[in-house]
């Protein structure tokens, strides 16, 4: 069984391949940095793992990670009900208690 922070990235997943310009408006709204961002947008929109993200970002895959746990946590404090209502990922608690729970 799947921890909540994997069924979150799973939803995310779903989001960038249905729907990447909704997905894509929603994570600049939350106020990710810059490399946040292009990690998110490569991740989860155009489905690159982690370990093929060094030669894109010239930043070493540890770094890499971090930066995507940062933006994981950012997410999950920063995405309303309303925000993950409209990307179709539909429950009536708050984010971090769905995925944190």
């Amino acid at each position: 069984m799947k921890d909540g922070v994997e069924r979150f990235k799973d939803d995310l997943r779903s989001v960038g391949l249905q729907n990447p310009v909704l997905l894509t408006r929603k994570l600049e709204r939350i106020g990710l940095s810059r490399l946040e961002l292009d990690i998110m947008k490569l991740r989860y929109i155009d489905g690159l793992l982690i370990k093929q993200m060094p030669d894109v970002l010239n930043c070493g895959e540890r770094w890499i990670k971090s930066v995507h746990s940062v933006a994981i946590i950012k997410a999950l404090d920063r995405l309303s009900v309303a925000d993950l209502v409209e990307m179709g990922i539909h429950f009536n608690v708050t984010p971090k208690t769905l995925y944190l729970a």
